[in-house]
């Protein structure tokens, strides 16, 4: 390899590491929590022969989907964030529901109510809504939400009776975004090693001659 291409391509790492990864992690990560929230959703939902028969509705303090008692076993979203390793919530209205978040007392945060931009976009608009700054428990996340819906049977199917939550803790997408870009930072200083060897290569044979 020559210098002109050695000192290209250093260039191009150490502005791919500070341009890029920060795009390329979010999309990542939407991506992940996409697939987390739908694979929830679906684990509690009521299909037959692609017809939604949801029923989700509150008994006091429980969640059900028909007869269907949702939030007395927590080992669904737990299972889903040991294997994801991704927080899950579900939300009936605008109130959890169920979810796999505790507060700093160890105890899970039934109860709480949604950010307010969820409520206004998914909730009450009906879209998925991915951010990079949502607030839960007083914690930054990295959060998807999408609509969870009532089968026509039961209601209106184009309004949303709730939502569910997928979503990584900010603290800890920074701390990988920061490995990262170590990574390309050793892998930059490595690069200017290569290229002086070879500067060094190329003035000792120019002596030579």
């Amino acid at each position: 390899m020559g210098l002109l291409p050695i000192t290209v391509l250093t260039v191009i790492v150490c502005f791919s590491s500070y341009k890029q990864i920060n795009a390329a992690m979010n999309e990542q990560i939407e991506s992940q929590l996409t697939s987390v929230g739908m694979l929830m959703e679906q684990d509690i939902s009521l299909y037959t022969a692609g017809v939604c028969y949801n029923n989700f509705h509150m008994e006091g303090d429980f969640l059900r989907n028909g007869s269907t008692l949702i939030n007395e076993s927590r080992d669904m979203c737990d299972r889903i964030k040991e294997s994801a390793d991704v927080d899950i919530s579900v939300y009936y209205a605008d109130v959890v529901a169920m979810t796999t978040i505790k507060n700093a007392a160890g105890d899970r945060i039934d109860g709480e109510i949604a950010p307010a931009a969820a409520v206004s976009k998914t909730l009450e608009g009906g879209e998925e809504y991915f951010s990079d700054d949502v607030i839960i428990n007083g914690v930054q996340y990295y959060g998807y939400f999408r609509p969870l819906y009532n089968g026509a049977v039961f209601g209106n199917a184009d309004t949303p009776v709730g939502m569910v939550f997928a979503g990584m803790p900010a603290a800890d997408v920074i701390a990988s975004i920061n490995m990262m870009r170590e990574d390309r930072r050793l892998l930059s200083s490595l690069l200017q090693i290569v290229k002086k060897l070879i500067i060094h290569f190329v003035e000792h044979r120019a002596d030579r001659f």
